[in-house]
């Protein structure tokens, strides 16, 4: 059964709620309007729609499949609704017009490089009731104009390279649920200043390398394992705290002239001795 069915202008129409590819090739209009019976937008429906400039989603819509508007170059702003329950990877990659993006309510996990290389991204809005709880792979990589992330409650990961070299983004929220935060999950962004719920257990690899304007980061007790250089590049941060003894501390977490904050007598302390780091205790 075909998933179209045509129109008095010989443009395929909906049918099964479905947004094929046939569908998007021959709706790329600079302002797409999607009919209210749309369900669900296929893998590629809409792929490199460069005179694509807006998108109205209906009410309806469920899923968003992969690549399903990767290199739409001249769209500038999304607002999913809020019954979208799930995304494929690479939904809305390169689009490097795109300003903004309101993200769904119903959505589990932003998949992987969802929002990647979308250089211009300024702003990102999560609900504040929402059920995310994954943020994916590389899903903001190299959102270069990103200028803050207020993480939503609920989120429990932030997969590598999430917010890889988003190098204008001076703040970030970090829920009290977030628990690991990934490898190179904010390489190279611009953070001031950093807050770590009690409820983070690991900061993998390089999780915050080269966050040059750092200057003061205060560890909370429940991170059991600091992965190696989670802090080193940070080239202005003085002083780390780690009032407590995780159970594994990686080759060189911080920047030679870094001065460690930590008990007489505790595991960072003879790390921080064998490692040739200079201690303040607490």
């Amino acid at each position: 059964m075909p998933d179209q069915i045509q129109n008095s202008q010989n443009k395929p129409t909906l049918k099964n709620g479905l947004v094929t590819r046939r569908y998007g090739t021959a709706h790329m209009e600079r302002h797409v309007v999607l009919p209210d019976s749309a369900r669900k937008i296929e893998d590629i429906a809409f792929y490199k729609g460069h005179k694509i400039a807006s998108v109205t989603f209906p009410e309806t819509l469920l899923e968003i499949g992969e690549k399903a508007f990767m290199n739409c170059t001249s769209l500038k702003g999304i607002s999913l609704p809020e019954r979208v329950r799930k995304m494929g990877m690479s939904a809305f990659e390169n689009c490097r017009a795109l300003k903004s993006a309101s993200l769904p309510q119903m959505l589990n996990i932003l998949p992987p490089r969802a929002f990647a290389e979308d250089f211009n991204l300024k702003t990102v809005s999560f609900p504040k009731k929402n059920r995310l709880l994954i943020i994916g792979e590389e899903a903001f990589n190299r959102c270069e104009s990103l200028e803050a992330a207020e993480l939503p409650d609920g989120l429990r990961k932030i997969e590598r390279h999430a917010f890889y070299r988003c190098k204008s983004m001076k703040s970030v929220r970090l829920p009290n649920t977030v628990q690991y935060i990934g490898e190179r999950a904010f390489y190279f962004c611009g953070l001031e200043s950093l807050e770590l719920p009690d409820s983070v257990t690991c900061l993998d690899n390089q999780a915050f390398y080269h966050c040059n304007y750092l200057t003061e980061v205060r560890l909370p007790p429940s991170i059991t394992h600091i992965g190696e250089q989670a802090f080193h590049g940070c080239i202005r941060l003085k002083y780390l705290e780690i009032p407590y003894n995780p159970e594994y501390i990686g080759p060189k977490i911080a920047n030679i002239g870094t001065v460690i904050r930590c008990y007489r007598g505790s595991r960072v302390a003879s790390y921080c001795s064998e490692n040739g780091l200079d201690v303040e205790y607490l």
